[in-house]
């Protein structure tokens, strides 16, 4: 099972250790090209749960709020999506 944490603050990243920082950067770039597309469309992340699966820079999913019904739901993408 891959290890996974939830990255909300800046400082969350501490919990990770140096190699899974490496392996989270590419992640976490895909994440924001991604949440920068669901903001325009007028959506909003609700935030990163990083799952450590030695594939970096590839997700499969961003969590989202509704801001008009603060729904909460998933994106899901292909399972090799990158922007």
């Amino acid at each position: 099972m891959d290890e996974e944490f939830t990255l909300n603050h800046v400082t969350d990243m501490l919990k990770l250790t140096e190699d899974q920082f490496a392996r989270m950067l590419p992640d976490l770039y895909t994440w924001y090209v991604y949440s920068k597309l669901l903001e325009a469309a007028g959506g909003e992340s609700t935030g990163l749960v990083w799952r450590d699966d030695n594939r970096p820079g590839v997700i499969t999913g961003v969590d989202c709020t509704d801001p008009k019904t603060g729904e909460q739901f998933t994106i899901d993408l292909d399972d090799e999506a990158k922007p």
